[in-house]
This record gives C-alpha cells, structure tokens and sequence, in this order.
C-alpha cells in the first residue's frame, strides 16, 4: 500500500476542516444558538433565578406552555436544553441541576432526572421511571414505567463499523435499547446497543450488559450473566410452585 506525501495529507485535513467550519448546517446551528441564547438567560437568571422548586416549577410549566400544554413539571436551574420544543414534560416531572437535553426528550408522569445527567435524543421515559446523576442516555433509548437507574449508568445505542486502515472508524450505526417495565440497573453499568433488558429484571453494579436479559432476571458481571430467577415478592423470593420448577430446572 501506497501512503500519501505529508503535504498531500496536511491539504486534506485543512479541506475536511474546511469542510466543518464552513457549511450551511454549521452556520445555521450557530445561528439558532445566538437566537435560543436570551430565552435560556431569560428563564435561568431573569425570571426565575432561585434554585427553589418553586421556581423550578414556573420553569416547567413555562416550558410546557411553549409547547401548548399547561401541565407542572420541574426544571431545576443551570439545565442546558438545545430546543424548548422538543422536550414533552409528563405531570409532576423532575429535571435536576446540571443535566444537558440535545434532541427530543418525552418524559412520563412523576419522572425523575437527576443532577448532570447527558441525553441525546429521542429518549423517552415511562410513568414513575428514574435516572439518577451522572448518567448518559444516547438516542433510540426507551425506559419503561417504574425503571429505577442508579447513578453513573451509560446507555449507548450506536456503534461503529470497521473502517479502512486510514480510519478505523467507519460509519455509525444505531441499535435501540429498550428497558422493560420495573427493573432495576445497578451503579456504573454500561447498556451495549440493540439490547433489551426484561421486565422485573436486576442488573447489578459494574455489569457490562451485551445481550438480551429475560424478565425477571438477576444479572451481574462483565459481560453480565443471569445467575438467577426473581419472583414476585419482596427482595426477589420465589413462590413454592415457582421454587420447585426453578430447583428441577437447575438440577
């Protein structure tokens, strides 16, 4: 294999900067972000500056009115939202200090999003879900009502394909994740695309989940395996008719 002169390498990497620095789509962006610049300043330090939830709730209510809904919902200052319009804000909804919005985000009744959390939509929660700080949710993420997220917790829906030896990473492809009704993701674990992770299931903390997990499955590891079934009652225990088939199917 030949490899280019440096020179030659040196005009092609000011072209494609040119290229990004340049575009109609790039200027348009920048424009958008000089005009949505006084409603953020408006809405964080005009007329409502206080951290109270109070305010937090004229915040959100604010921005579902925008969006022609009058439904309370809670916007905590210092949040970075790229478009008012794409964010559907359930009744009793939480977004806490420090979390950045980009792309659509729809949120079901009593919601929770907590401090300095990363999404990029569409990403949508259910009724009663929640994600706790420093998480990050990349786009085609679905969480299903009653989804506990502990902190630290990477959704990451996109991949790259193999590139040439100039550029190992090729193009992006996406892979949705689905988290089913109920289940509950442990501390710092990382969601690989295209999973789906059942209902009533339990992954526990520091899991690199690579596939599909049954419903109500406990999980741990990296890669994560299921190591057990959960029933229904509190702390996971198994009913007697669920015990007998659980020990002869292990067995």
């Amino acid at each position: 294999m030949i490899f280019p002169e440096s020179g030659t390498t040196n005009e092609v990497k000011r072209n494609v900067v040119s290229h990004y620095l340049f575009t109609k789509d790039c200027l348009k962006h920048d424009l958008r972000e000089i005009l949505r610049w006084p409603m953020r300043f408006f809405l964080n330090q005009i007329i409502f500056p206080r951290r109270s939830w109070y305010a937090a709730a004229l915040r959100g209510t604010l921005i579902n009115l925008i969006n022609g809904r009058f439904t309370v919902a809670f916007v905590y200052k210092d949040v970075f939202v790229e478009s008012y319009r794409t964010l559907n804000l359930g009744k009793d909804s939480i977004i806490e200090e420090g979390t950045h919005i980009l792309g659509e985000l729809t949120l079901g009744e009593l919601t929770v999003i907590g401090p300095r959390v990363w999404i990029e939509g569409p990403v949508s929660l259910g009724h009663g879900a929640s994600i706790r700080e420093g998480c990050i949710a990349i786009s085609h993420t679905t969480i299903e009502e009653w989804v506990g997220v502990s902190s630290n917790v990477h959704f990451i829906t996109f991949d790259h394909q193999i590139g040439d030896v100039t550029r190992r990473v090729g193009r992006i492809k996406f892979k949705p994740i689905r988290i089913k009704s109920g289940a509950w993701i442990g501390t710092n674990t990382t969601v690989m695309p295209g999973v789906t992770i059942g209902t009533g299931c339990v992954i526990g903390s520091r899991a690199l989940v690579t596939k599909d997990i049954p419903d109500n499955s406990l999980a741990i590891g990296a890669p994560a395996k299921v190591i057990r079934q959960l029933g229904p009652e509190v702390g996971g225990g198994l009913t007697e008719d669920m015990k007998k088939k659980y020990l002869y199917e292990k067995w």
